[in-house]
């Protein structure tokens, strides 16, 4: 899988030919996201800088008669991969399904795919821990928590879980930080 900064998700065969092709931007701008727009309509622009995969748990539901995950590793089956963006955007993209949907001869497969949610303040930077069970996300606090006069943002560390759920938020000393516009 590949991701391009300008927000698209390829996935590539063996002979690095393209599979399928998810637009991260259209999926953010299909969950009804009304601030990533400028007045005129137009989108805002994104620059996407992460994506990270983790094997989606399954919900004791879902075991096998015998307890056992009922997932075979090798296959991509529960396969996640997280997207992040400069403006905020969170995107969530299944493998299985985009697979699914592409094999109905769809290159396009914005519905194997959610936006998670947007931070109004952006993201600097997030990443999965090794385990794949953790993620960690850098935003800012809002303009109304900054200090007056303040060149500095104060940046906020946030933990959440496979199911995006919030663990933790931690305040960090104020830093000076580039503009992601």
């Amino acid at each position: 899988f590949v991701v391009t900064s300008q927000g698209k998700v390829l996935a590539l065969d063996e002979n690095d030919r393209i599979v399928w092709v998810v637009d991260l931007e259209k999926v953010v701008l299909e969950s009804n996201e009304e601030d990533d727009m400028i007045s005129d309509g137009t989108p805002l622009s994104n620059q996407w800088f992460y994506a990270g995969s983790f094997m989606q748990e399954l919900s004791p539901d879902e075991l096998d008669d015998d307890g056992g995950m009922g997932m075979n590793l090798n296959e991509q089956a529960g396969l996640h991969i997280t997207c992040l963006s400069h403006a905020g955007h969170v995107v969530s993209v299944s493998t299985d399904a985009t697979t699914s949907i592409s094999m109905k001869g769809d290159q396009s497969c914005e519905e194997g795919s959610e936006c998670i949610g947007s931070f109004e303040n952006g993201l600097e930077c997030g990443g999965w821990s090794p385990d794949g069970e953790l993620l960690a996300l850098v935003t800012f606090a809002d303009e109304d928590e900054q200090e007056e006069g303040a060149d500095a943002k104060i940046p906020i560390l946030m933990t959440m879980n496979t199911q995006y759920e919030i663990l933790s938020e931690v305040r960090l000393e104020p830093c000076l930080s580039a503009d992601h516009t």
